[in-house]
């Protein structure tokens, strides 16, 4: 009859076992370097003065370098979520961004049409928090502010 408790190891065969584990664990340290390496060196996208472009902020460099007709063509382009409504909506009150023009409340997002990119020296997004903070209440779904070149001078 064969027994069925378990050999033990021989010394080479623990041998064998604690090298493999090194080699693993050594060759995982080393894909991780790796990989850590390579994400910090990967190109990252920068405007020409080689800064990285502001998730909330559209500046002159970037607007000339896009090619739109008007404000809301730019940032359909440039930065298509700041349309996306954020917060409470209900059928009471409809969903709407609020748009300034040189700190002064214009209405809807369609007014953007209205200004050409040659009258932008910067376009700007404030989430709900601080545009309530900035403009008052009344802007539950954040706001674009829009500043004239004429303005900004």
């Amino acid at each position: 009859m064969r027994s069925l408790a378990r050999k033990s190891p021989t010394s080479e065969q623990g041998a064998d076992t604690t090298s493999e584990n090194r080699v693993y664990r050594h060759s995982t340290a080393v894909f991780a370097l790796t990989l850590a390496a390579a994400a910090c060196l990967a190109p990252r996208s920068t405007g020409a003065s080689g800064e990285r472009p502001a998730a909330n902020a559209i500046n002159r460099e970037e607007i000339e370098q896009a090619g739109a007709a008007n404000a809301y063509d730019l940032i359909q382009k440039l930065r298509p979520l700041w349309f996306r409504a954020r917060g409470p909506t209900s059928f009471r009150d409809p969903v709407e961004i609020g748009v300034y023009v040189n700190e002064v409340h214009v209405g809807s997002l369609a007014e953007l049409r209205n200004y050409q990119t040659e009258e932008i020296a910067k376009l700007e997004f404030l989430d709900a928090r601080r545009a309530t903070y900035r403009f008052g209440p009344g802007n539950v779904h954040g706001a674009i502010v829009l500043t004239t070149r004429t303005t900004a001078r």
